[in-house]
């Protein structure tokens, strides 16, 4: 491999890299916005309750 050929590699890296950081935080605010909806719609459901609506009681 020639020293433009590293580069070149080092800089597809460079871009994956940057390419799957972009997806992380993507993903971290997705699932920020999704808690931020669950907490303020509704209250908890109590467990007892859930297993009576679904007649596992």
């Amino acid at each position: 491999m020639n020293l433009g050929s590293r580069a070149e590699a080092s800089e597809a890296d460079d871009l994956a890299q940057l390419v799957e950081a972009a997806d992380d935080l993507a993903d971290l605010r997705a699932a920020q916005a999704a808690r931020d909806e669950l907490s303020g719609s509704r209250a908890a459901v109590p467990w007892e309750q859930v297993k009576a609506d679904l007649d596992l009681v």
